[in-house]
Order: structure tokens, then sequence, then C-alpha cells
């Protein structure tokens, strides 16, 4: 059985609406969505919602 994962969430705002940041994203710790690298986020687009998780 897998133990359950926790995410300590970095919430920001963008002009296309709110970004969940998670550990791995590149914008991660500055809170800086736009910064170029490996992604792990979620970004709220109105009724649309994007996960984005690479090379982390």
């Amino acid at each position: 059985e897998m133990a359950p994962r926790f995410y300590e969430t970095h919430m920001v705002r963008t002009g296309d609406g709110p970004v969940a940041l998670w550990a791995g994203d590149a914008g991660y710790d500055s809170g800086a969505p736009a910064v170029p690298g490996n992604r792990h986020r979620l970004t709220m687009l109105g009724d649309r919602y994007v996960v984005e998780r690479t090379n982390c």
C-alpha cells in the first residue's frame, strides 16, 4: 500500500488566472511562474484546469 503524498502549495496569480506551484517547479521558491524550467503546477483558467509536470 502506498503512503499518501502531501504537497505544500504556493499560490500565485497571473494574467490568465491563479496557479498552484509545487516543489520541483522552476517558479516554486520565487513565486514567479514565468521562470523557465521544470513544471509541477496546476493552472486554473476559468472553467478549465491545466496540470503540468515535466522533468521533476
